[in-house]
C-alpha cells in the first residue's frame, strides 16, 4: 500500500496543523505544546524562504525558478510534545488528548485563492497513532497520524529532564501561506530540533541537520553550541563527530567544553 506523506505547502495539511494550533490554544485546555520531526524542520525551511523572496508559500510555490520539494522533505505523520503540569496521572492526561481530538474534528472553509470547505473527522481515536481524516468538498481525502508525547519517558535517546525545556523554550512562527491565510505553530529552538536528529542519525535526520544548519547560516544566525554540547555530551559523543563532520566543522573550532570532554572520554576509553 501506498505510504502517504505530506508537507506544509500542501494546504489541507497546513489547514490541519493550524487547527491543531487552535485547539491546544483554546483557553478551556491550554496545553503547552510543541511540533517537532519533520513538522517544525518544514516550518523553519518556509519561514526562511518566505522572509528571503518577500514571498507567502502561494506565490513561491507558483515561483517557475523555485522548487519547493529541493527544499521540503515531506513527512508521514505529526509529531506533537504536550506538557501537562507537574503531578498529572496517566489518566487525565490521556482524558485530555482524547477531548483534543475531538474538537479536532468539525468543518471549516480553506481560503486559499479558492474556497473549499474541508472536514476533519477521527478515523482512529485513541491515545496512540490516531489518524485524522480530511475531506475536501465532500471528497474523502487522506488519513494523517498524530504521534502524540506525553511526558519525559516519550523523549528518545536523549535525558527526559530535556522534555519541559524543549516545550519551554519553544518559538512560535507564524507562516503567510496565502493572502488570507497564516500557519501558526510552536516549534522548538533550531538546537533542540538539531540535538534530536543528531541522537537519531537516520538518513532522514542526516538531511534534516544539513537543512536546518542551511537555514540557520542563510539567516545569519549561529548555532549555539553549548546548548548542543549541553543535550548531547558525553552520551551521543559519537553522533556529535559525526554531525561535526557532515557541516564541515574543524576539530579547532568546537567549544572549549566540547573539547575538554571528549579528551576526558577518551582517557576513559583507555
Amino acid at each position: 500500500m501506498k505510504r502517504q506523506i505530506y508537507s506544509l505547502d500542501n494546504p489541507e495539511f497546513a489547514f490541519l496543523v493550524d487547527r491543531i494550533d487552535q485547539v491546544l490554544r483554546r483557553d478551556v485546555l491550554n496545553i503547552p505544546y510543541s511540533f517537532v520531526g519533520g513538522v517544525a524542520i518544514q516550518a523553519y525551511t518556509l519561514d526562511h524562504l518566505c522572509r528571503k523572496y518577500g514571498a507567502n508559500i502561494s506565490n513561491i510555490e507558483r515561483n517557475k525558478n523555485i522548487r519547493l520539494q529541493d527544499h521540503l522533505r515531506a513527512t508521514d505523520d505529526i509529531d506533537i510534545m504536550l506538557k501537562f503540569p507537574e503531578g498529572t496521572d496517566d489518566t487525565r492526561k490521556s482524558n485530555t488528548i482524547l477531548t483534543s481530538l475531538d474538537w479536532l474534528e468539525g468543518e471549516e472553509l480553506m481560503e486559499t485563492e479558492e474556497t473549499h470547505v474541508l472536514k476533519y473527522t477521527l478515523s482512529r481515536r485513541g491515545i496512540q497513532k490516531p489518524k485524522i481524516a480530511v475531506e475536501v468538498n465532500g471528497i474523502a481525502g487522506e488519513e494523517i497520524a498524530l504521534n502524540i508525547s506525553r511526558g519525559p519517558q516519550d523523549l528518545y535517546r536523549l535525558e527526559g529532564r530535556f522534555y519541559d525545556e524543549r516545550i519551554d523554550q519553544a518559538r512560535t512562527l507564524v507562516l503567510p501561506y496565502s493572502a488570507g491565510f497564516k500557519v501558526s505553530l510552536n516549534v522548538p529552538r533550531e538546537e533542540h530540533l538539531m540535538a534530536a536528529k543528531i541522537a537519531h542519525f537516520r538518513p532522514k535526520d542526516a538531511m534534516d541537520i544539513q537543512t536546518l544548519v542551511g537555514v540557520m547560516k542563510e539567516s545569519g544566525r549561529e548555532i549555539d553550541r553549548k546548548e548542543l554540547e549541553k543535550m548531547l555530551l558525553p552520551v551521543h559523543e559519537v553522533n556529535y563527530e559525526r554531525f561535526n563532520g557532515l557541516i564541515g566543522v574543524p576539530l579547532e573550532t568546537r567549544s572549549r567544553e566540547y573539547l575538554e570532554t571528549r579528551e576526558q572520554v577518551l582517557k576513559s576509553d583507555k
